[in-house]
Parts: C-alpha cells; sequence; structure tokens
C-alpha cells in the first residue's frame, strides 16, 4: 500500500492528470475490487493486488494534487497578475521561525488576506533585521504592504534547486521588507504550534542562564529544542567528517534513546494491575510532549509518530511485523502530507530503519558474543553498520561524500550520545525544577568534551573520507537493487541468486566506467557568478575552469561531483576563443572589441564595459550578446533593450541562469 502510494505521488509530481481522469480511475478500481470481493474470487489473489496497488497509486495522485495551488480557489496565486508589479496590503500569520541571516530575519507565514480578500497560501517572509523592533513569534499577525516576489530557479547547473524545496512545502513567493509600515500584533488565540513555541522559548531561556560553556549550551539546545545553529562551524564539519554528523540533528535516533529511557523509568508500572497499558500510554504521551518541546518539528514528528505505532503494537500484544509498521507510519504520515515524501530528512530516516529491521537480525546470526559487555559494543557496531547499508546510496546520491571511518566514529559516538542525553535531560528538568544540578552540570559538560576530542581525532583521518563521489539517479536504484540481490543471496546461498548478484555487480560496474571515463561529452558553460566571470570548458571527463583567480566558486563542488569530473584546471581568462564552430569575443571593462578580419559570432559582456552596444553590433554583428553576473543590473536592462531593437539574442545569466553550448565533434 504505502509504495503504491509513493508511486503516486512521484508520478503526480511529473506528470499533470486531469481530473476527469483521475475520477474514472478511481471509480473504476473500485468498482473491480468490489466485484472481485463480493464474487470471493480466492483464485484471483494476483488481480486483487494488482488492483490495490494501483488504487494505492490513484490515491497518492489525489491526496497530492489536493494540495496543488491550481486546485484551490481560495489560494492567493488566482489574485496575482502576470507580471505582479502592483503593491498589496499583505496580512500574515507566522507558522514558523526560521536561522536568520546576516541580514534578514525569515519566517514560514500564512497569507489571510491579499487587499480585501481572504485567501489561503503560504509565503517565506523576509525582515530586515534592522527595520524589525519587535520580536516576532509563532502565531503573531503581520501586515504589511509589499510585492509577492516568485521564488528563483537554481542560476548554475546542478545548484541546489530552493524553489523546487520551497514548492514541495506548498511556497511558491517570497516577502521582503523594511518598511517603517510593518504593523505586527499579538493574537490572544492560543493554537498548538504557537505554544509550543513558547514552551520551546522558556525551555531556551532556561538553557541560557545555566552557568555552562557555550558549546555546551549550543548542544543542549541541539539535543531537546532542536536549534543547531549555535554549534562552532569546526565541530559541525568534524562531526560530518567522521560520518556522525545526524547525532547534532533531532532525529529518530534520539526518540529511540528517550523511549528506552522512558521504558526504563517507567518499568515500576509495571507491577500494577494493568501496568502494561498504562505504561505504553505513558511513553507515548511523554514522546508527544518531547515533540512540543522541540516545536513540532517534521523530523521528529515523523519519528514520535513511528515510535508511538511501535509502542501501540507492542501494548496490544499484537504478533505484527516490524516492516508493516514502520511502513504504516510512513502511510498514515503521507497521507497527511504527501510532500514529505521529497523530504530528506524522512528518506534517509525511514531507511535507517529499515535497514536495521532487515540487515541486522543477518549480522546477528554471523557473530555474537556471550558477554553482555561486549555484545553492547557488538550491537553498537551492527546496528551502525546496518543502518549504513541502508542508507548509503542516498548518502552518495544527495552528499556525495562517504566517511570510511563511521564504524569508528559510532562505536563510541554512540554510547556517549546516550549517556549525553540522560544526563541532559536531568540538568534540564532540574533545572526548570530549581534543583541542584552542579555535578550533572560537570558530569555533562566531562563527556561532551571526550565525545567532541574524540570525533575530531576520528576526522583527522582525512584519507578515510572519501569526498566528490559521481554519483546519479541511475546508480542510486541500480546500487539499492544491488544490496536487495545481495541480502537475497546471503539470505538463500543459492546458484541462481549468485547468478543475480554478480551480473548484477557487472551492470552496475559498467555503467559507472562509462558515466566516469566512457562520456564524451563536449560542453562549454557560461556560469553565473556575481562580480566575477567564470567559463567552463568541458571535454569528456576533463574540465577547465577559466578565471581571473584560482578560488573555487560555489558551485564548483555539486557540478564536478554531479558531472563526473575527475579534476578541474584553472585557466585565466582570455579575449577570444573558438569553441565548435563558433567564435567568441570577451569584452571587459576596456571596452575594447573590434578585431581585424575575424568573424564574432558570440559576444560575452563583462565587468561592466562602458560601451556603445550599437557600435559593436555594427562592427561585429553578432549572432549572440552574453551577459554574465559580473555586470551591475542597469547595465544588462540597457543592454537588453539594445538587443531588442536590433533583434539579436540575449542571454543574461542573472535572470535566465548559466548559458550552457553543447559543442559538436
Amino acid at each position: 500500500m504505502t509504495l503504491g502510494l509513493i508511486i503516486g505521488i512521484l508520478v503526480c509530481e511529473d506528470t499533470a492528470i486531469p481530473w476527469i481522469t483521475l475520477l474514472t480511475a478511481l471509480s473504476l478500481l473500485i468498482i473491480a475490487l468490489a466485484y472481485l470481493h463480493f464474487k470471493n474470487h480466492i483464485k484471483h489473489k494476483t488481480l486483487i493486488s494488482l488492483i490495490m496497488l494501483l488504487l494505492m497509486v490513484a490515491m497518492g495522485i489525489t491526496v497530492t494534487k489536493l494540495r496543488t495551488p491550481e486546485d484551490n480557489k481560495q489560494h492567493y496565486v488566482h489574485l496575482l497578475d502576470s507580471k505582479n508589479q502592483t503593491k498589496k496590503k499583505v496580512l500574515l500569520q507566522i507558522r514558523t521561525v526560521l536561522k536568520s541571516t546576516a541580514y534578514n530575519q525569515r519566517f514560514y507565514a500564512k497569507i489571510l488576506q491579499l487587499d480585501t480578500t481572504r485567501v489561503s497560501g503560504k509565503v517565506l517572509l523576509n525582515i530586515r533585521k534592522d527595520s524589525l523592533k519587535k520580536t516576532i513569534e509563532v502565531g503573531d499577525i503581520v501586515l504589511m504592504y509589499s510585492r509577492l516576489i516568485p521564488i528563483l530557479k537554481p542560476k548554475n547547473p546542478h545548484d541546489y534547486n530552493y524553489k523546487t524545496y520551497l514548492k514541495r512545502k506548498g511556497i511558491f513567493h517570497q516577502i521582503k521588507s523594511n518598511t517603517e509600515t510593518l504593523k505586527i500584533y499579538k493574537t490572544s488565540k492560543k493554537s498548538v504550534l504557537g505554544e509550543s513555541f513558547k514552551l520551546n522559548k522558556k525551555i531556551e531561556n532556561k538553557i541560557d542562564s545555566l552557568q555552562l560553556k557555550p558549546t555546551s549550551i549550543a548542544f543542549l539546545k541541539a539535543f531537546y529544542l532542536g536549534n543547531r545553529n549555535e554549534i562552532p562551524e569546526d565541530i559541525t564539519s568534524d562531526y560530518k567528517n567522521a560520518g556522525v554528523l545526524h547525532i547534532l540533528a533531532l532525529s529518530g535516533l534520539h526518540v529511540g534513546i528517550l523511549l528506552l529511557f522512558f521504558k526504563l523509568l517507567l518499568r515500576p508500572l509495571l507491577w500494577i494491575k494493568k501496568g502494561e497499558q498504562i505504561r505504553s500510554i505513558s511513553i507515548i504521551c511523554l514522546l508527544w510532549i518531547f515533540a512540543l518541546i522541540t516545536g513540532l518539528s517534521p523530523s521528529i514528528v515523523r519519528a514520535v509518530s513511528m515510535f508511538s505505532l511501535f509502542v501501540i503494537a507492542e501494548m496490544l500484544n499484537r504478533q505484527t511485523n516490524s516492516i508493516n509498521t514502520l511502513f504504516i507510519s510512513a502511510f498514515i504520515i503521507l497521507i497527511i502530507n504527501p510532500m514529505q515524501c521529497f523530504d530528506v530528512g524522512f528518506q534517509l530516516s525511514y531507511l535507517a530503519v529499515l535497514g536495521i529491521i532487515i540487515v541486522k537480525p543477518k549480522l546477528d546470526r554471523i557473530w555474537t558474543s556471550k558477554f553482555k559487555f561486549i555484545e553492547f559494543f557488538n550491537a553498537t557496531l551492527k546496528v551502525s553498520l546496518a543502518a549504513q547499508i541502508g542508507i548509503l546510496p542516498l548518502l552518495l546520491y544527495y552528499f556525495h561524500q562517504f566517511p570510511g571511518v563511521f564504524l569508528l566514529a559510532n562505536i563510541v559516538v554512540l554510547p556517549l550520545l546516550i549517556v549525553l542525553l540522560y544526563l541532559g535531560a536531568l540538568v534540564v528538568l532540574l533545572a526548570m525544577m530549581g534543583g541542584y544540578i552542579s555535578m550533572l552540570k560537570l558530569s555533562f559538560e566531562a563527556v561532551l568534551n571526550q565525545m567532541n576530542r574524540y570525533v575530531n581525532w576520528v576526522a583527522t583521518h582525512e584519507f578515510l573520507i572519501f569526498k566528490n563521489i559521481p554519483f546519479d539517479q541511475w546508480m542510486l536504484w541500480g546500487l539499492y537493487g544491488l544490496i536487495f540481490l545481495c541480502l537475497r543471496f546471503f539470505s538463500n546461498r543459492n546458484y541462481k541468486n549468485i547468478i543475480f548478484m554478480l551480473s548484477a555487480m557487472a551492470v552496475f560496474h559498467m555503467y559507472c566506467l562509462q558515466k566516469l571515463n566512457l562520456n564524451p561529452k563536449k560542453e562549454f558553460t557560461v556560469f553565473h557568478q556575481i562580480k566575477k566571470t567564470v567559463l567552463g570548458f568541458r571535454n569528456s571527463s576533463n574540465f577547465q575552469l577559466h578565471q581571473v583567480d584560482t578560488i573555487k566558486p560555489y558551485f564548483l563542488e555539486n557540478y564536478t561531483s554531479r558531472e563526473g569530473l575527475l579534476g578541474v584546471n584553472f585557466k585565466p581568462l582570455e579575449k577570444f576563443y573558438s569553441i565548435g564552430d563558433k567564435n567568441l569575443l570577451l569584452v571587459d571593462t576596456l571596452g575594447i572589441y573590434k578585431l581585424k578580419k575575424t568573424q564574432v559570432d558570440w559576444v560575452l559582456l563583462t565587468n561592466s564595459p562602458k560601451i556603445h552596444l550599437e557600435d559593436l553590433i555594427e562592427v561585429l554583428r553578432p549572432k549572440l550578446i552574453l551577459a554574465d553576473g559580473s555586470n551591475y543590473r542597469s547595465f544588462i536592462e540597457r543592454w537588453r533593450k539594445t538587443c531588442l531593437k536590433y533583434e539579436i539574442k540575449f542571454h543574461d545569466t542573472a535572470s535566465k541562469g548559466a548559458f550552457v553550448f553543447q559543442v559538436r565533434p
């Protein structure tokens, strides 16, 4: 069922399906299923399973379409004009407080009213810090006059697509404000999110008042409030390189440890009548209180929902399959919010748990110890390895990095994390109640210091940290298929399974070689970089970057790993290039463009040259004029009008993104 729902969500993401087609398909599938059920066609189990799968696919498409603005007549996008140049009166309610940038405080906000019309929908709100005189909290009402600005696409190939990320959260526009007309109203109406935010802030203030080192305070906020913004960058980098960055982000790991703590704490309830049910209900309540404290972040709501189902199944004494319980929790979450399917945290958390459920029992059969102390570390290793197997393809696909030292890190860090979570919980709880916590604070800081030192030591083994690994979507599916076939072989070692496994390995290996070494792609790119000209020349797996210095642009790491490039050579910029059958001339701030007896097909304007573009066009007669991010915006607008007048193609990387040209061999 869950797999069918996921397929439907993925289909709806890429394909526009009319409602009439969808409703017709749903009706036919329901009728067919009802017919087979009442006729009791036991022989047609395969057909019934297929119809159920198609029904779940249709349901996935339905729940996804219901969240699109096109199917919501009250959505604010229906009131915007095509150019959206006019300012509108906007009434907002703050839903989420985001991490601030250097210049702006950022929020997710729900639009309540646009001019005089009540509407629905969400926006990204940016408020200049120097114009914000009041503290904005979740639930506050904000009134302003502003223009709704569309979220822009990424400028360069393989840039992080923030537009798609926000679209999947139901956000299509942003509002920027630094005006004094901004008005903030405190609402007396209580909401779950608002109360959760206030509780979160109260605990944050209490943690700030503790006489602890800044790093210790930052870790307490990360562990119990989901706020890791204050953890120093060097420590975050160490945890990332050691393969234990998930320690710093509230996730299912932390909830699972707290679940064990609550079970141990409430164990005496088992001694009374119906103690099992009372303990289970108490644990579920405590887990959701923890979710409220953390601000009901999606990752924690996800984890608490999953573990709540496991607790309920245990309370009802159901001999249920753990995989079924896992998929049921995913099904419920995706029905409520189908866009969670695209959330990297959702994918990593569920695949990590799935890996533990499937792989760990197989590892238990390989090695165990009779000594409990040794078996504790054995279990830590096996859980870490099983989870890593479950998420390895995703890690390579999203982050293009694999820490070869993750087992070395996890065998020590996970036990220390358990101790830190229990000590930290006691520190925060006793501090809220005004208890004596001096010894607990010293213990917490001592354990934390040892953990940070160990992680730093592990992270120094850079030769075991593999970065910039080329890995595309086909490799992602191929590696998961290979993992499945390997697990199938180790479960049932026969000739057929070993042939399938070895064949899959060979195909995967050949595709990787073709991707890395045999790709004949030749390409020229004018990248978008503010205040700088950056040109890229690709020939198969070799890549040259032409710019005025050797400082790596922000986009280079993603670009090279996604494209499967083996290395980058930096070259200085030249005035003239021959690119296939095209000739390119760079015109910089010197404004020199007159050449003798040389045909110029393209002109790249850089560093805002003070030239008369009409004269350049008359002299060179180019077919295309390019302007990169090194130019002033006012110059670009003037050049655009001139090109329009002379009917010459004009490409501006600031509005159209990077210019990419496939060079014919």
